[in-house]
């Protein structure tokens, strides 16, 4: 018996590929095409020469020294160590505080590309009480230190210290500067009106250096914490009352003192009286009663604003 095959047979009767298989064997003709077509080009009397291993090894090595000397240079040349600190944005502190602090700071290192920038932002905020830090690395040299400072409210005396409180009652800074100064005029007298005297100079001194807060003194213990050292009541009522007074014209504030408690504040201006408010009623009913009071009367001693309808005066 005779069997015919046609050429059609091997492709209608050949195992399935898939497309991937199908890929691999394309490509594996193709290379083997290519050795052929370079085996038929190759000299045969040419010899080999192989090339040495501790030539290749060679080269590494020094590829790998070369870049390693380069990174040893760029971290050691004294061309790229941070020699100058620019602070942007601060009103309050003085720059060269901020920059004497990054300078005694203890960097892992100074150099411009290792100096930790994200750290250095962190220790700022924490010791100055910015509300953010940001520091930036200007190419070779520089570090550009933008800060963004607490708005302060009130400036506050304790009796003991001075400080740039903000509205929330916490401190912002304390200001050196001014307490020995008026601790030592202070000591050589104990007049109460110089005593007095040497106070509302010191607040003209940080009002000009620093912005025309209102001040509270305070001449008695406080139950406070290291967070805030002032109720946000009295900063508000203090804030308000300077500008309700200049406003009506009725009169310009020296200072603020903390009364009895914590909700009593008693006012004092250039006028022979002092006027005590309360800082738990409304303040236009005060003002309205303080109007009411000046208006036929003329008080030399204090105007007492505290219980609402009754008012006090001497």
């Amino acid at each position: 018996m005779q069997h015919f095959h046609s050429n059609k047979s091997f492709n209608q009767y050949k195992p399935h590929q898939s497309f991937w298989q199908k890929l691999k064997a394309k490509r594996q003709k193709k290379e083997i095409a290519v050795d052929l077509q370079q085996s038929s080009l190759k000299n045969p009397f040419k010899k080999e020469i192989p090339v040495a291993k501790n030539k290749t090894k060679f080269i590494w090595a020094f590829f790998i020294i070369l870049i390693v000397s380069w990174m040893v240079l760029i971290l050691t040349l004294p061309y790229f160590k941070i020699s100058k600190i620019v602070i942007t944005g601060n009103k309050i502190t003085k720059a060269v505080d901020v920059e004497n602090f990054i300078r005694q700071f203890t960097f892992t290192q100074t150099n411009y590309f290792l100096i930790p920038s994200k750290s250095i932002a962190g220790k700022v905020q924490q010791t100055f009480l910015y509300d953010s830090v940001e520091v930036k690395k200007v190419f070779p040299d520089t570090i550009q230190v933008n800060v963004s400072e607490k708005p302060a409210s009130v400036i506050y005396d304790d009796n003991t210290n001075y400080y740039l409180v903000d509205a929330d009652g916490k401190n912002i800074k304390i200001l050196n500067e001014y307490l020995n100064v008026a601790n030592s005029n202070i000591s050589t007298s104990t007049s109460s009106t110089l005593s007095k005297n040497i106070h509302l100079s010191t607040y003209q001194k940080i009002q000009t250096e620093y912005g025309d807060f209102p001040v509270i003194f305070n001449d008695k213990v406080m139950a406070t914490n290291e967070a805030k050292i002032l109720p946000t009541k009295a900063i508000k009522n203090a804030v308000d009352w300077v500008r309700l007074l200049k406003e009506q014209g009725i009169a310009e504030v020296q200072y603020f003192q903390i009364g009895d408690t914590d909700f009593n504040l008693k006012i004092f201006s250039k006028q022979p009286w002092y006027i005590l408010v309360n800082t738990e009623i409304e303040q236009q009913i005060q003002l309205k009663n303080l109007k009411i009071i000046l208006t036929d009367n003329k008080p030399t001693e204090y105007i007492d604003l505290r219980f609402g309808e009754r008012v006090y005066w001497k």
